[in-house]
């Protein structure tokens, strides 16, 4: 750490230090810390010869209500989704959902829930942003 500073690069309190043998190091932020990424250096004899830094700060990219079934239910019956459902008339089983983020038209990523269905089509759901 005392070396990486020396470099000007600051390590977060609470990494998790890791040895990958020959010098190399590798500092990880610990989960819950509010930050990604990894420092890696290679420290030899002379001090430290190798600095890959890629620590950052990690920020909410969006905040949205959870859907709950009658709401998916709703959304889906009127046709307010994104993607393909191939026989809407058919009852639809959902094999899986997932929240993904996306791009709006102003450059902000937004949560959005996508199920896919039994069928092997894939719907996409915008979720009602929170207070």
């Amino acid at each position: 750490r005392a070396m990486a500073s020396d470099w000007g690069v600051e390590i977060p309190a609470g990494a998790e230090l890791e040895e990958l043998g020959d010098g190399q190091n590798r500092f990880t932020p610990e989960p819950g810390s509010g930050c990604g990424g990894s420092a890696e250096l290679r420290v030899r004899k002379d001090g430290l010869t190798d600095l890959h830094y890629a620590i950052y700060e990690l920020t909410p990219a969006g905040n949205a209500a959870m859907l709950t079934e009658e709401e998916c239910a709703a959304a889906l019956r009127r046709g307010a989704y994104d993607g393909w459902i191939e026989n809407t008339a058919d009852r639809l089983s959902i094999a899986s959902a997932s929240v993904e983020y996306t791009l709006d038209s102003k450059g902000t990523y937004r949560p959005m829930l996508r199920l896919d269905t039994e069928s092997g089509d894939s719907v996409y759901l915008t979720m009602p942003e929170s207070d």
